[in-house]
């Protein structure tokens, strides 16, 4: 996919009613999905103004793992003993800003909601610059909305949380 054509894809995204159109572009068939795309868009980096706009406000360190995520994970510095980890879907324009400590734990209360936006500067400006980009952010609400899908090993598709074909392969969530 060209830069071009992941930009009207963002530009549709508006128009579409929701994750689904995008999961099926990305994957294809979701009872036997085809996860090529996740090589090509990383190597793409079609966020790469996003995240060096992110890096303007804070330190950001690139950590996705490509045998797991479908997703840009990056963690950013949030000073004061905690960080955020915002993930950047692979399959269209969804994200999430979480919040963790220092040590790694996540606050399941503060994903990507409002109150993440009025208690924290950084939280507040990475929301922005992900509102800006056309991204849809999701709540911890949304991404554990069930979903059919197979994800390998797997034989058959089972029900599993959103978070999993947006972001990464787990069916557990983080927090």
């Amino acid at each position: 996919m060209t830069d071009r054509e992941f930009e009207s894809r963002m530009e549709m995204s508006h128009a579409l009613t929701g994750w689904a159109a995008w999961a099926s572009r990305a994957y294809g068939d979701g009872s036997r999905p085809n996860f090529a795309f996740v090589n090509e868009c990383y190597d793409r980096n079609p966020y790469a103004e996003q995240i060096r706009r992110m890096s303007e406000i804070a330190g950001v360190e690139e950590c996705t793992n490509l045998d797991d995520d479908v997703c840009f994970r990056l963690e950013v510095d949030g000073g004061r003993r905690r960080k955020w980890i915002v993930l950047l879907s692979m399959v269209g324009p969804f994200a999430m800003v979480i919040q963790v400590d220092k040590v790694g734990s996540f606050f399941s209360d503060l994903v990507s909601t409002p109150l993440v936006a009025s208690t924290d500067q950084v939280a507040a400006a990475l929301l922005e610059i992900l509102r800006d980009g056309g991204f849809h952010v999701l709540s911890a609400e949304e991404s554990t909305t069930n979903a059919p899908f197979m994800v390998p090993p797997d034989e058959e598709p089972e029900d599993g949380p959103l978070y999993r074909i947006l972001f990464s392969d787990a069916t557990e969530l983080p927090w």
